[in-house]
């Protein structure tokens, strides 16, 4: 029974499980990381928005979607940090655009802030290797201190890209630490994309580098590495459905109708065909919890906040977040944002909440606007889910059988009685000894719940 508990938790939490096996258009999720690297900007926190503006980038480049103006803005957020070589070395790629649209940084205006960075750019004498090795230690120990910071406040997702950008600088220097791996997969894990983060602890695992005493055993962290993995199988467990099916059809045309509408700003004729579509979703025992973050999405557009708020709460409830999907963070960030201010009229048409215009977007043609610290719906359809939805649709109790009721009771009494037994085995298969007293995605944390630390890294 020693993996009874665990399977338990994954039965209730996971019960429904959105699956796919279709591609996900991706451009409404680099739309939202775009501008929230641009919100770091203004906020002169250079280092963070540089590498989100670079994420994009990547990105970008690997799906076809590139578009030179991010080079500008990297070389911006260079330039923010006193880095005038690599400012210049961005600020070139974007120049050789074929065409550069009229609210784009003319040509001439770019070529003019080259001649002056390079006029002051400060020489220094050449540096030994030590001395520059040094130098690099001091600027990633900095970097690792504002990777930790916005691990603490819970935003995995900013951690995992600042930690990926220290990890390439480290390798760079020959500074690399196994570590670093750990830590991108500690915050993969916690923003439940659970497949990255498998990705992350294997080159842990498989690391031929001494490990640190300080750090997680190979042991204990091919034991996380099993049960994300099955947390993934479950997510992705799936019946397979005949494509040519007339209500698979249907299903898909709904979508499709639903983004066009909200792409056009006609948010609540939008609703309607996302809620048809989740009813039919449920119905097919396809349910994916994305379709509740399109709904959410729409309300939050027409200013109900209390229906916007009930479905992305709905939406964090899902059993796993894939890559491209809004992080955890940004969307309970924008469940606070509303609470806060729910007698607020004009909701979208002031201050930070202004959404940007689509010429401002990398990603242009595309005509979509973000909302807060929300992303608009996928362009494609979510892809397969798994079971019934966590709210009330016909024939439901919150979105569940009655049946499922009384299987989780039952599965609930099992639980607690295996809990009160003991804590279970040093190697970690009960849920009491390596789930009750971790962190909510069961991967130890250090250093008080941040994540990591110069003091545990120590290049």
């Amino acid at each position: 029974m020693k993996y009874l508990a665990f399977t338990l938790i994954c039965l209730v939490v996971g019960a429904v499980a959105p699956g796919s096996t279709m591609a996900q258009t991706k451009m409404p999720v680099y739309a939202s990381t775009y501008k929230s690297a641009k919100e770091y900007y203004e906020k002169k926190e250079y280092t963070m928005a540089r590498a989100l503006f670079m994420e994009v980038r990547r990105y970008a480049k690997r799906d076809g979607t590139y578009g030179h103006i991010i080079d500008y803005r990297i070389g911006l957020c260079y330039e923010g940090e006193g880095n005038n070589a690599k400012a210049v070395e961005h600020y070139t790629i974007y120049l050789q655009a074929t065409s550069i649209p009229a609210k784009w940084p003319s040509k001439e205006s770019v070529k003019a802030k080259i001649a002056q960075l390079q006029k002051t750019t400060v020489t220094t004498p050449n540096n030994t290797v030590k001395d520059k090795i040094a130098a690099v230690r001091k600027e990633l120990i900095q970097k690792i201190l504002f990777a930790d910071k916005k691990i603490k406040s819970g935003d995995y997702r900013s951690g995992a890209i600042l930690y990926k950008e220290i990890r390439r600088k480290a390798i760079q220097y020959r500074l690399h630490t196994p570590f670093l791996d750990y830590q991108i997969g500690y915050c993969l894990a916690l923003d439940k994309n659970y497949k990255q983060a498998i990705y992350w602890f294997n080159k842990y695992v498989y690391t031929t580098k001494p490990l640190r005493s300080s750090w997680p055993t190979k042991a204990k962290v091919r034991v996380y590495i099993a049960q994300l993995k099955a947390l993934v199988a479950k997510v992705e467990a799936t019946t397979n459905y005949n494509t040519s099916d007339v209500r698979y059809q249907q299903m898909v045309q709904l979508y499709k109708e639903g983004y066009a509408l909200a792409a056009r700003g006609q948010y609540l004729q939008a609703v309607i065909k996302f809620k048809a579509r989740k009813r039919l979703e449920i119905k097919l025992n396809y349910y994916n919890h994305l379709i509740d973050y399109s709904i959410g999405y729409c309300y939050d557009r027409l200013n109900k906040i209390n229906l916007a708020v009930n479905y992305y709460k709905i939406y964090l409830k899902a059993p796993a977040v894939k890559t491209g999907w809004p992080s955890i963070h940004s969307v309970a960030t924008r469940i606070r944002e509303l609470s806060g201010d729910a007698d607020r009229q004009n909701l979208f048409n002031s201050g930070n909440n202004a959404p940007p215009t689509a010429t401002d977007n990398p990603y242009s043609g595309t005509g979509y606007n973000t909302t807060g610290n929300t992303a608009p719906p996928h362009g494609t359809d979510p892809g397969y889910g798994g079971g019934n939805g966590p709210v009330d649709e016909p024939g439901t109790i919150f979105g569940l059988k009655w049946y499922w009721w009384i299987a989780i009771g039952v599965g609930a009494v099992i639980l607690i009685a295996i809990v009160q037994q003991g804590s279970g085995t040093e190697s970690g298969t009960t849920y009491k000894s390596h789930f009750r007293k971790l962190t909510p995605g069961g991967i130890p944390a250090f250093n008080n719940g941040t994540g990591g630390g110069v003091n545990v890294i120590r290049f």
